[in-house]
């Protein structure tokens, strides 16, 4: 848990992060600017809900598998929708079920 596995290259996290879904961001505030670089990016990888977070904002994230924790809410609805068609399209959507029922 919190560990990528040895299988995941960076041409293939690489992978999993071009294709992923930016966390929406509930505190867009009216006349100011949003940030050009999302707080977290959702990815999906033989069923598996990766997350990403910015290490060097811009130039790089740190991914890791995503499982919900004390104090955060559920990942919002339309990142789950695009995660599982993703999860679909890969060949994966029975384990990209089981993750979620394990990990949610």
């Amino acid at each position: 848990m919190g560990k990528c596995p040895n299988s995941i290259t960076d041409s293939v996290a690489e992978t999993i992060l071009n294709q992923g879904v930016a966390e929406p961001d509930p505190f867009v505030i009216p006349g100011r600017p949003k940030s050009p670089h999302p707080k977290r990016i959702y990815g999906v990888y033989k069923g598996v809900i990766y997350e990403a977070v910015p290490t060097q904002p811009g130039k790089s994230y740190h991914g890791y598998p995503w499982r919900a924790r004390d104090g955060r809410g559920p990942l919002p609805t339309e990142v789950i929708e695009r995660l599982r068609e993703l999860a679909r399209e890969q060949g994966y959507l029975d384990e990209f079920e089981s993750w979620l029922d394990d990990h949610s």
